[in-house]
């Protein structure tokens, strides 16, 4: 089975807090922004296709937060960030495997993609 594995440095950033309120619409925030990027960004460098991959996959994630208020876990972020990417669409995610944690000195998220033939 082949993989990808990649590092997306800083805490991770849930959606409940990367969205604002305004005139009863929803707007990201920069930051979600940035870190919804660097996820992308993340693996595009890791993976080593142009094509994305069209069969199944199962997805491993490690968030690592810098404080305890923040443990909404973003996977939808991760999952969708690597659409057109690493895979054609996050349906093809046959199986999740998510681990939470603290690490106040090195926030992180770590990304583990199998892909499945």
């Amino acid at each position: 089975m082949r993989e990808v594995r990649f590092i997306v440095h800083g805490n991770p950033i849930s959606p409940a807090t990367g969205y604002k309120d305004y005139n009863k619409f929803q707007y990201e925030t920069e930051i979600f922004r940035q870190w919804k990027a660097a996820v992308a960004a993340a693996a595009t460098s890791a993976y080593e296709s142009t094509v994305p991959y069209a069969k199944s996959v199962k997805l491993q994630v490690s968030f690592y937060f810098a404080d305890s208020a923040d443990t909404a876990l973003p996977i939808s972020v991760i999952r969708h960030s690597m659409n057109g990417i690493c895979y054609i669409d996050d349906s093809q995610i046959v199986r999740d495997y998510i681990v939470s944690s603290m690490d106040a000195d090195r926030p992180r998220t770590e990304v583990r993609l199998v892909f499945v033939d």
